[in-house]
C-alpha cells in the first residue's frame, strides 16, 4: 500500500529526475552553439584565404606569369613549350624559366603542406596538366557541382587524421587563361578548375573546449542547488505526512479489528475507508469497494431499495437515524442480512465532511425467526391441505379447463407472430409447406421440402402437390375431406413419390391458419420411411442405438428452438410488465417448454448420451412433488393413491429424470384403464440378496429405495411383459403411441445403477418397481418453487458467435437486460474477424460449439493467437457425448448446453469474469 510520505517521495525524485532534465538540455544548447560558432569562424578564415590566394593569382596572371631560376624545383613546364620567351637568360648567364599562376600557386602550396597546422591550399581540375592537381573524391565532387552552377562548396572534412574545415570555390575562364590552356578546348565563361582550403580545427576545438567546460562548472552549481532544495521540500512534506499517518493508523488499528463491516463515506459517497471485514460480511474486498463505490448499491437486495433510501434520506435530515435491518447479496450470491447502522459526520465548520456507517450481520438469528415463522405457516399449510383435498376433484376440472384456454391462447398468440413463425418454418426438420386451400397451389415450402422432394423452390410455389406427382388426386381429396369434417388432421398417412421417383412414407398433419387476413393451410410431412423400416427389420439392440443416433440427431435443432422460447419466456417475465392472466399464460408456455427439454434429456439418458445430475434427494420427496402433475396427466375417472412407508429414503439421482420415469409410467397405467381405476404409488426400502439379483440386469446385492407403480388395468399377457422396454414397441392403435415412453424410463433407471421388475396378469392390473440404491448420505430439501438469485449484471464487452438468428437475438436480449455490451457475429469466420477488431474491449467471448464456415474449436484456437488468456464459453444444441467424440471439447473448457435458461447463462457469464471457479 502506497502511504502519503512514499508518495511524497515519488514526487521529489519525479522533480528531481525533471530538474536534471532541464539542467541537461541546457548544457546541451549551449555546447552545441558554441561548436557552431567555431565552424562558422573557421569557415570565414577558410573564405578569407581563397581571397588572399585569388589575389596574388590574380596579380601573376596580370603580369603574363612569373620569371624564377631553372631548378630542380621549378624545372622548364613542358606545357609552356609553345610561348617563345619561356626560356631566357640573363646578362650574367643565368638560366631564368616562365611559370604560370597555377605553377606558381602550386609551389606556395606545397610549403604550406611541410606544416601540419597552417591552413593549406590544393589547386585542382578535373583536367589537370600535372597529376599533383588532381582532385580527392571531395574536390571532384564539388568540382562536378560547379558545372551545375554551384558557387561555393564547404564541410567538415578528416585529413590525416585530423579535422579541418574545407572549402572550395570554382576558377572560371577567362581571356588571359587562354595563353596556357587553350589547347585543352576551354573557353571564356567555362570553369576550369578551383582552389580548396582547408582550415585544420584543433584550435578552434581547444578553445571551445576551454568555454563548454566553464559553462558545465556553472551548470553543475545550479543543479546540485535546485537539488538541494528539492530535498529540503522533500524532507519537510514528509515529516508533515509522517504525523498524519500516524494519527491514522491509530484509527485504523481499531476500525480494522471490529467484527462489524464498517465504512466511511465522502459527501460524494466515496469510500474514504473500510474495514477488512467487509469480506465477511459480503464477500467482496476493501480494494472492490474503493475501486467501484457502485458496488454497494448492486449488493442491496432489489427487494430493500426503497427502505434504504427512505432511510438515507431520514439521514439527510436528522443525522441520526434509527438502525434498520435488509438482506444484501453476497458475491456468490447467497442472501445475508444486516443491521445498518449510519451517522452523518460534520466538520468545525459545521459542514458535512462524511457519512460512517455500521453493519452487523444478524443472518443466523434472522434465520432462526423464519424457521419459527416456517413452522407456523407449515401448520397452518397441513390444516388447508386436508380441507383441499375435500375438493380436489373440482379444482382438477377447474384447473383442465384453464389449462385447455391458456394452450387455445397460446396457439393464437403464435399464430399472430408471422415473422417468427416462418423463421421456425424455413429452419423446421421436416417438411412443411404453405398452401392456397382453394386450388392447392403450393404459396411456400421450407428448405426440407427442398431436400427431401427434389423439387427446387422455384418449382414448387404456385404448383399443386398433385400435379407435381408428390401424391395422387385421390389422397388430397381424403386429406380435404377430413380437413373438412375435423377442422384438422393430425398423422394422416400417405405415400409421397420424389422428383427423383422414390416413394417415402409420411405422416400429413393439418391445419388452417390465418396469414394477411386469409386462411391458409398449413402441412407438414414427416418422412417415416426410415423409422417404419427399422421396426420391421431392426433389433432390440439397434433400436436402442437408433434412438441414441435420433435424440442426438434433433437435440441440436430442437434445443435452439427451446433456448428461444424459454429465454424470450423468461425475458417477458423479468419485466414484469404482463398482467395476472397474461403472465400465467406465459408461465404455462415456459413450463411446457422445460417439459419439451425434459422429454429430451430422457430420450438423451435413454441411450446413454446425456451426462445426469445426480444429487442426494430424498425418495418420498420426488413423489410429492410430481403428485400434482400426475393428477392431471390420468384424469378424473383415474384415482391416485400414495402410499410413504419409509423415512430418509436417501437416493443419488437426477431428480428431473426420475420423475420423468414417474409420468411415463403413470400415463401407461393410465392407459391400461379405458374405463377407470385405481393407481397407487408406494415407496419403500428392501434388502435384495444375490439370488434375486441374478435374475436381474446388472444388479448388485444390497441396500434399495424402491417405488411402487400399481393399476387395476387390462394388465399384460407374458409376451408383453418380455418386449415392454423395447423402443417402439406398443400395443396402442397406430398413431396412438410412440413405444418409447417404458423404454425411456428402463434406460433412465439403467444410468442410475438401479433396476426394473414387472408383474402382470391379464384382467388383474400391473405392478412395476423401481430399484434404486440407498445412500448413507444426508439428502438435500427439493424447492421446486423456488427461482434463482438473480445474478449481477455489468458493464463488459461480449462477443457472441451463434448461427442460430433466433438463439443469437435471445443472447443478446438477455446480456443486453443485464447492462453488457453485446458484439454479435454469425460464424467462426466473423468472430475472429470482430475480436481482431475490438480484442482490447472484449473481455468474454461466448460461441456455438458447431457453426458454418468455422467451428468453434477452430475460431477459439485462431482468438487465443490474437490474445491468449481471453475467457470463452462454449453452447451446443448437441449432447456433451457428442462433441467429445468430435474432438470439439478439451479438459477444462467452459460448456453450457441448451436449451439455456436467461439467468443461468446469466450467473454462468458474471462467474467467468469475475473469476469464480464453482466446483463441478
Amino acid at each position: 500500500m502506497i502511504t502519503q510520505v512514499g508518495r511524497i517521495n515519488r514526487y521529489a525524485l519525479f522533480v528531481s529526475i525533471f530538474w536534471t532534465a532541464v539542467i541537461a538540455c541546457a548544457f546541451g544548447w549551449l555546447y552545441y552553439q558554441q561548436w557552431n560558432n567555431a565552424l562558422n569562424v573557421a569557415r570565414a578564415e577558410a573564405r578569407a584565404t581563397f581571397e588572399k590566394d585569388t589575389l596574388y593569382r590574380k596579380w601573376a596572371a596580370g603580369h603574363g606569369g612569373l620569371y624564377v631560376p631553372a631548378t630542380d624545383l621549378t624545372p622548364p613546364s613542358p606545357y609552356l613549350a609553345h610561348i617563345p620567351e619561356r626560356d631566357i637568360r640573363t646578362p650574367a648567364g643565368r638560366l631564368l624559366t616562365l611559370i604560370n599562376p597555377a605553377y606558381m600557386t602550386r609551389q606556395v602550396f606545397q610549403l604550406a603542406d611541410q606544416e601540419k597546422s597552417l591552413i593549406r591550399g590544393h589547386i585542382t581540375s578535373l583536367k589537370p596538366l600535372n597529376s599533383a592537381n588532381k582532385p580527392d573524391p571531395w574536390e571532384e565532387q564539388a568540382l562536378r557541382a560547379f558545372e551545375r552552377g554551384e558557387g561555393e562548396i564547404s564541410g567538415l572534412q578528416t585529413m590525416d587524421g585530423r579535422r579541418h574545415m574545407r572549402l572550395i570555390r570554382p576558377f572560371v575562364v577567362e581571356e588571359r587563361c587562354l595563353k596556357c590552356h587553350a589547347f585543352q578546348g576551354y573557353a571564356v565563361g567555362e570553369v576550369r578548375g578551383g582552389v580548396s582550403v582547408s582550415v585544420p580545427l584543433a584550435e578552434y576545438s581547444g578553445f571551445t573546449g576551454r568555454f563548454v567546460a566553464g559553462g558545465a562548472a556553472a551548470h553543475g552549481f545550479i543543479w546540485l542547488l535546485g537539488l538541494g532544495m528539492i530535498e529540503a521540500g522533500r524532507r519537510a512534506l514528509s515529516r508533515s505526512a509522517f504525523e498524519l499517518q500516524k494519527s491514522e493508523e491509530r484509527y485504523r488499528t481499531v476500525a480494522d479489528h471490529t467484527a462489524d463491516w464498517e465504512y466511511w463515506l465522502t459527501p460524494d459517497d466515496r469510500f474514504e475507508y473500510v474495514s477488512p471485514s467487509c469480506r465477511n460480511v459480503c464477500g467482496y474486498t476493501q480494494e472492490e469497494f474503493y475501486r467501484d463505490p457502485s458496488l454497494l448499491e448492486r449488493i442491496i437486495h432489489p427487494a430493500s431499495w426503497q427502505r434504504y433510501n427512505e432511510h438515507r434520506h431520514a439521514e439527510s435530515e436528522a443525522g441520526y437515524p434509527e438502525p434498520i435491518d435488509f438482506p444484501i447479496i453476497t458475491r456468490d450470491g447467497r442472501e445475508r442480512w444486516i443491521s445498518h447502522v449510519c451517522r452523518t459526520v460534520y466538520g468545525q465548520d459545521g459542514a458535512v465532511i462524511g457519512r460512517r456507517v455500521s453493519n452487523r450481520d444478524i443472518t443466523d438469528r434472522k434465520q432462526a425467526e423464519d424457521l419459527l415463522q416456517e413452522q407456523t405457516v407449515q401448520l397452518e399449510q397441513e390444516v388447508t391441505e386436508r380441507q383441499a383435498a375435500q375438493e380436489s376433484l373440482q379444482e382438477q376440472t377447474v384447473i383442465l379447463e384453464e389449462e385447455i384456454a391458456e394452450r387455445i391462447n397460446a396457439e393464437e398468440a403464435i399464430r399472430q407472430s408471422e415473422e417468427k413463425f416462418f423463421r421456425a418454418f424455413q429452419l423446421a426438420p421436416l417438411m412443411m409447406t404453405i398452401s392456397d386451400i382453394e386450388d392447392g397451389a403450393f404459396l411456400e415450402v421450407n428448405d426440407k421440402f427442398v431436400e427431401l422432394s427434389g423439387y427446387s423452390r422455384e418449382e414448387a410455389v404456385g404448383a399443386t402437390s398433385v400435379a407435381l406427382g408428390l401424391i395422387t388426386a385421390g389422397d388430397r381429396a381424403r386429406f380435404l375431406e377430413a380437413l373438412t369434417r375435423e377442422g384438422r388432421v393430425s398423422e394422416f398417412v400417405l405415400k409421397v413419390r420424389t422428383k427423383e421417383g422414390r416413394v417415402l412414407n409420411c405422416s400429413y398433419f393439418g391445419e388452417l391458419i390465418p396469414v394477411s387476413g386469409s386462411t391458409r393451410l398449413l402441412s407438414i410431412v414427416l418422412d417415416v420411411t426410415e423409422h417404419t423400416q427399422l421396426e420391421e427389420q431392426l433389433r432390440h439392440s439397434q433400436k436402442l442405438e437408433a434412438v441414441g443416433r435420433l435424440a442426438g440427431g434433433i437435440a441440436h435443432d430442437f434445443n435452439n428452438i427451446l433456448t428461444v422460447i424459454m429465454g424470450c419466456g423468461n425475458i417477458l417475465k423479468m419485466d414484469g410488465a404482463l398482467a395476472d392472466r397474461q403472465n400465467e399464460m406465459l408461465g404455462q408456455i415456459i413450463r411446457s417448454a422445460e417439459r419439451a427439454a425434459q422429454l429430451t434429456r430422457g430420450l438423451l439418458a435413454f441411450s446413454r448420451r446425456q451426462v445426469i445430475k445426480p444429487q442426494n434427494v430424498d425418495l418420498d420427496e420426488i413423489v410429492r412433488n410430481v403428485q400434482k402433475l400426475l393428477v392431471r396427466i390420468i384424469g378424473e375417472d383415474i384415482q391416485l393413491k400414495s402410499i410413504f412407508n419409509g423415512a430418509g429414503l436417501t437416493v443419488s439421482v437426477d431428480s428431473g429424470q426420475i420423475e420423468q420415469v414417474l409420468i411415463n409410467m403413470v400415463a401407461n397405467a393410465r392407459d391400461a384403464m379405458p374405463r377407470g381405476g385405481v393407481i397407487t404409488i408406494e415407496t419403500s426400502r428392501e434388502r435384495v440378496d444375490t439370488p434375486f439379483v441374478m435374475s436381474q440386469d446388472n444388479a448388485q446385492p444390497g441396500r434399495y429405495a424402491v417405488i411402487s407403480v400399481s393399476d387395476t388395468g387390462t394388465g399384460m399377457d407374458e409376451e408383453t411383459v418380455k418386449r415392454l422396454f423395447e423402443p417402439f414397441f406398443t400395443t396402442k392403435d397406430v398413431g396412438k403411441g410412440t413405444g418409447l415412453g417404458m423404454a425411456i424410463a428402463y434406460g433412465i433407471i439403467k444410468q442410475h445403477n438401479g433396476f426394473v421388475t414387472v408383474a402382470s396378469e391379464v384382467g388383474k392390473g400391473s405392478t412395476l418397481k423401481v430399484y434404486l440404491p440407498l445412500v448413507d448420505e444426508k439428502s438435500v430439501a427439493l424447492d421446486a418453487d423456488s427461482a434463482p438469485a438473480c445474478p449481477r449484471g455489468g458493464t463488459e464487452t461480449i462477443l457472441v458467435a451463434e448461427d442460430d438468428e433466433g438463439v443469437r437475438d435471445t443472447v443478446n436480449a438477455t446480456l443486453g437486460r443485464f447492462g453488457y455490451d453485446v458484439i454479435l457475429a454469425v460464424d467462426g469466420e466473423d468472430a475472429v474477424a470482430k475480436f481482431a477488431a475490438r480484442q482490447d474491449q472484449i473481455r468474454l467471448v461466448i460461441m456455438d460449439m458447431i457453426m458454418p464456415k468455422m467451428s468453434g474449436k477452430l475460431a477459439y484456437e485462431e482468438i487465443r493467437k490474437l490474445q491468449s488468456g481471453v475467457r470463452v464459453l462454449f453452447f451446443s444444441g448437441y449432447t456433451t457425448d457428442f462433441i467429445r467424440k468430435r474432438g470439439d471439447l478439451d479438459d477444462g473448457v467452459e460448456l453450457l448446453n441448451k436449451p439455456v435458461a436467461p439467468l443461468e447463462l446469466a450467473t454462468k457469464v458474471r462467474e467467468l469474469l469475475d473469476g469464480v471457479q464453482r466446483p463441478s
